[in-house]
């Protein structure tokens, strides 16, 4: 029995979930001091366990199986619930600036300063005649 309980440390097997849940919010942390957000990718190279583990939070928030505590721990870092939202706000906002600057949102598709807005654009007006 020694024996194995051993195979399985020397693998960092973990005992007691709520410590698994913590080294996954301190990875969180770790990324935040890293990017500046916490914006986490599903299929985040360097670290593709983070990437599902942040699926698995958004999705037990969205279904109502996060712990309130853990829900609010990570909001106050800034965890990011709803990335795609988050991506059309950003985009949104910088089509906002491109509108004070040049005083219309005809944005070019091969926009040389921003590339993907130009894009995003012609994407809602896709989107919208559909």
């Amino acid at each position: 029995k020694k024996e194995r309980k051993q195979l399985l440390d020397d693998i960092r097997f973990v005992w007691k979930r709520a410590l698994q849940w913590e080294e996954m919010y301190k990875k969180v942390q770790d990324f935040k001091d890293m990017h500046g957000h916490c914006q986490i990718p599903v299929h985040y190279k360097d670290d593709p366990t983070l990437g599902q583990w942040a699926k698995n939070q958004r999705m037990f928030e969205k279904t109502g199986q996060l712990d309130e505590t853990r829900f609010e721990r990570l909001d106050v870092l800034g965890f990011v619930w709803d990335p795609c939202g988050s991506h059309w706000n950003e985009m949104c906002a910088k089509l906002s600036a491109y509108y004070d600057e040049h005083g219309h949102c005809q944005v070019p598709i091969s926009y040389p300063e921003d590339p993907v807005l130009g894009k995003w654009v012609r994407n809602q007006r896709m989107l919208e005649t559909n």
